[in-house]
């Protein structure tokens, strides 16, 4: 989430952030990004013509998953917390090998287990939930009762989603969370991660020529940097580009064979693509301007602008992102100070 802090100090003001997103959008949210890609090519490659809806009414803007969030649980994880709870209360190993053995029978907990754990005064195995997954303290409680075998699965995970729907929540998490190895953290981040890598590999060839005329002295006689040579190496890229989501979402679908399916059934990937490579553009004129690492996260935001009626960008992507996505109606605003009469424009319409 591009609003999460930067820095555990910036946490309040980006919980305040995150109350007005909720007071103005309520439930409100845009589908993750991969989710997007993967039905603009499925409908490039003719395997669907439903339309997909990009707005979600139940907050859910994080990536789709398979199976379940939950943390693992064994009986042997389940015997190391008790063993570990014992030992804060100062239980003798043998009284613990004792009531160890009556705590499970065939594998599952016993009654005994279940009116020993969680102790309402202890908040040993809610603190640690809560260090790994973004819940509020009543559903992390929830995922304790779950892990000891007290909820059901079905109730954990829908703990767990209440937490992510929650943008206050999931803010003041990222700020204490964010250095971590949380599987929820990796599974919001590796999307957008391994998308800016494909971003980045796209013009890596770009950059090096660049810094071999640098070394040279000269340009580079090279037919790719005429604007007709950079318009074929952005279509076949943004061909393989699509093929390549399509492979890994649908690996039995034959290959996409024209850009110009892409181009019309793609409007966030193209939108994407081009305005990253908008960006390197720039990198190869009189007084070029090197890719910033942020102008490829800003591109990736940019998939969103062809489905929304306005979109903010910063000043230097918002000429670019206006450029491509000028065939949607799509009001890009490059300034903050505009946005709020620009909103008030479009209501009144």
């Amino acid at each position: 989430m591009e609003m999460a802090p930067l820095h555990p100090s910036y946490t309040p003001e980006a919980a305040a952030r995150a109350d007005l997103l909720v007071a103005l959008c309520g439930k409100n949210a845009l589908i993750s990004f991969e989710q997007i890609f993967n039905a603009e090519v499925s409908r490039a490659a003719d395997l669907t013509a439903e339309p997909f809806a990009v707005l979600n009414t139940n907050a859910n803007w994080f990536p789709a998953y398979e199976g379940s969030l939950l943390p693992p649980v064994t009986d042997a994880s389940r015997r190391e917390e008790i063993k570990e709870v014992f030992r804060d209360q100062g239980i003798t190993r043998a009284q613990r090998r004792a009531a160890d053995r009556k705590l499970y029978k065939k594998g599952r907990p016993t009654a005994l287990l279940k009116s020993i754990l969680p102790r309402k005064d202890s908040k040993i195995e809610l603190d640690a939930i809560l260090r790994s997954y973004p819940m509020r303290p009543a559903d992390a409680e929830v995922l304790t009762r779950y892990v000891f075998g007290h909820a059901s699965e079905a109730q954990a995970e829908t703990a767990l989603l209440n937490g992510l729907r929650d943008p206050s929540c999931v803010m003041r998490w990222f700020a204490e969370s964010h250095d971590t190895m949380s599987p929820i953290i990796r599974w919001i981040r590796d999307p957008s991660e391994k998308y800016i890598a494909g971003l980045q590999a796209a013009i890596a060839g770009v950059q090096e020529l660049r810094r071999l005329e640098e070394q040279l002295g000269h340009r580079v006689p090279v037919s790719t940097l005429t604007p007709s040579g950079w318009k074929a190496l952005l279509d076949d890229t943004l061909l393989k580009l699509a093929n390549r989501i399509l492979a890994t979402s649908y690996p039995d679908c034959q290959p996409i064979s024209d850009v110009r399916l892409v181009t019309q059934h793609c409007p966030g990937l193209s939108t994407t693509l081009r305005c990253i490579y908008s960006a390197a553009w720039d990198a190869l004129g009189l007084q070029p301007r090197a890719p910033k690492k942020s102008d490829y996260a800003d591109a990736l935001h940019a998939l969103y602008a062809p489905y929304v009626s306005i979109f903010r960008a910063d000043s230097y992507m918002a000429p670019h992102v206006a450029k491509h996505v000028k065939e949607y109606g799509t009001k890009v605003v490059g300034r903050l100070r505009d946005l709020p009469q620009e909103i008030e424009r479009a209501l009144s319409k």
